[in-house]
């Protein structure tokens, strides 16, 4: 389990509406989507309702 700072764990704990995480590079945001998309899909979120983008290849990769 990923220690989360309080800003992070404000965008895992996210639920409602629309999101846009902007961060410096480095910052855990890649990870931090992928714990907000887990807690999605451990909620019984189908995975094919969640989108989520990313700007470079190394965060897909990631986020898979």
């Amino acid at each position: 389990m990923m220690n989360y700072s309080d800003e992070q764990q404000q965008v895992v704990n996210f639920r409602s509406g629309f999101m846009r995480v902007t961060a410096p590079a480095g910052s855990g945001k890649t990870q931090t989507m992928a714990g907000l998309i887990t807690g999605l899909v451990e909620e019984g979120v189908p995975e094919d309702k969640i989108l989520a983008t990313t700007f470079s290849n190394a965060g897909v990769k990631e986020m898979k």
